[in-house]
C-alpha cells in the first residue's frame, strides 16, 4: 500500500531471477522514485511504468511468469498482509460482504498475493501475448481515474458500494463511490465528493480502528 507498489517488489523480484534484465527494471524504479518525490504525477507514473514494464516481460513465456508468481506472492504476503488488511477482510467476511480489487499493479503477482483471500473479483494489469509468450502490448490497464471510474459505475449497477479503499489520485473514483473511505498512505489527499474518510498511514496499529470504521460502512 502507500507508495511501495506491488509493481515495484515484482520487478525488482523478476530482476533477481534473470527473467527481466537489469536495465529494464531500472526504468519501473526509476519512475517510482520519481513518483514518490513528487517529480511526476501518479497519471504520468503509471503511463511510463506500463509501458516500461510491457518492454521488460515483453518475449517471457506467460507460464514462466505464473509459476514465480506463486513463489513472489509467499514472501510479499508475509511483509504486507500487515494490521490494515487483516481486520478488514475480517470484518467483510463477518458481514459476508463481496470483496472487489480494482488496481493498476500486474494481474499475475496480483492474483498470486489474493487467491486465499476470496476475493469476488480482480481487475489488474494484464500485458498481451501470442504463443504463450507475453507481448510488449497492454490489454487491460485499470490504473488510471477514468478506467478505474468505469469499472466502478459497472459495479454499481449491481451492487451498493459500501466501503472503499485507496492510496492515490487514480482511486478518487472508488473512494467518491462510497459513503464510507480508507486513504492510506497519503494524509494530505481528501478525496472529492467522497464520504466519512478515514486517513492512515501505512505503518501498524490501526486494527482496531480500522475494524470499528469497517463495521460501521458494512452494518
Amino acid at each position: 500500500m502507500g507508495r511501495g507498489f506491488l509493481l515495484t517488489s515484482w520487478v525488482e523480484f523478476l530482476a533477481e531471477l534473470g527473467i527481466a534484465s537489469t536495465e529494464a527494471a531500472s526504468k519501473v524504479l526509476t519512475l517510482n522514485t520519481s513518483y514518490a518525490r513528487g517529480l511526476i504525477s501518479y497519471g504520468e507514473f503509471a503511463e511510463r511504468a506500463v509501458y516500461s514494464y510491457g518492454q521488460l516481460l515483453s518475449g517471457v513465456p506467460v507460464a514462466r511468469v505464473t509459476d514465480v508468481a506463486e513463489h513472489f506472492a509467499r514472501e510479499y504476503v508475509k511483509r504486507n498482509l500487515n494490521d490494515l488488511v487483516e481486520p478488514l477482510l475480517d470484518e467483510i467476511r463477518r458481514h459476508e460482504a463481496k470483496l472487489f480489487i480494482v488496481s493498476g499493479a500486474p494481474l499475475a503477482p496480483l492474483l498470486a498475493c489474493t487467491h486465499h483471500l476470496k476475493v469476488d473479483r480482480i481487475w489488474g494489469l494484464e500485458m498481451k501475448s501470442a504463443g504463450g509468450v507475453y507481448q510488449d502490448a497492454v490489454s487491460v490497464n485499470p490504473a488510471g481515474a477514468v478506467a478505474k471510474g468505469s469499472i466502478v459505475n459497472g459495479l454499481a449497477e449491481s451492487y451498493d458500494i459500501r466501503l472503499a479503499l485507496g492510496d492515490s489520485e487514480a482511486d478518487q473514483p472508488l473512494l467518491a463511490s462510497a459513503p464510507y473511505g480508507v486513504v492510506v498512505g497519503n494524509p494530505t489527499w481528501d478525496p472529492h465528493g467522497a464520504g466519512l474518510v478515514l486517513h492512515l498511514d501505512a505503518g501498524r496499529g490501526h486494527d482496531e480502528r480500522l475494524r470499528s470504521f469497517a463495521d460501521q460502512a458494512l452494518s
